[in-house]
């Protein structure tokens, strides 16, 4: 995404990733700023941007029932493969949990 102040109370949007929508990129730019202008403005600038990425993370994110193709399962899968602390999402939720072969065959009462 890329926006500029554009003087006063106004802002320029100069980019938009292309799977965000008009009306997507307007609401997640408008949550952004509204969060940025409730936000401490005492925090380190470090923070504020880290607050900002986990909430883009956090939209970004595969939301329950919504079903992905093949490709999709493969291409986030290689993407969490290349990140160096993939154990977690933003909030600190586990990603993934080891299950026996075992366990398994139990929730599916196959023993």
């Amino acid at each position: 995404m890329e926006v500029e102040a554009f003087g006063g109370d106004s802002v320029v949007i100069k980019a938009i990733p292309a799977f965000l929508s008009d009306a997507e990129a307007r609401t997640l730019i408008g949550d952004l700023i509204s969060e940025c202008m409730e936000g401490d403005s005492r925090l380190p600038l470090t923070e504020r941007r880290e607050r900002i990425f986990t909430a883009l993370a956090c939209r970004a994110a595969v939301k329950a029932n919504r079903g992905l193709s093949g490709p999709e399962v493969e291409s986030l899968c290689r993407d969490l493969d290349a990140l160096p602390r993939s154990a977690t999402c933003p909030h600190g939720r586990p990603l993934m949990v080891a299950i026996s072969k075992g366990e398994l065959e139990k929730l599916f009462k196959r023993r």
